[in-house]
């Protein structure tokens, strides 16, 4: 399985129109090939394979929860 890691300063556009833009997120590079060149100087239009974001002791659930939905 060959991935591509992206950090923050790559952004996602969702199904549902949300733009998300994760501290990690990890897409396999099939799924990247089907993005047109013009799709990639913009949000990625797709749902990525893996998510992580971080929390930090100061971030309360509530924010939390909303940044994950």
């Amino acid at each position: 399985m060959i991935c591509l890691r992206l950090d923050l300063s790559a952004g996602f556009l969702l199904p549902n129109g949300a733009i998300r833009s994760p501290d990690l997120a990890r897409v396999l590079r099939e799924r990247l090939v089907t993005i047109r060149p013009k799709q990639k100087r913009r949000f990625l239009p797709l749902v990525p394979d893996v998510v992580i974001e971080l929390a930090s002791p100061t971030d309360d659930s509530d924010g939390l929860h909303a940044t994950l939905h």
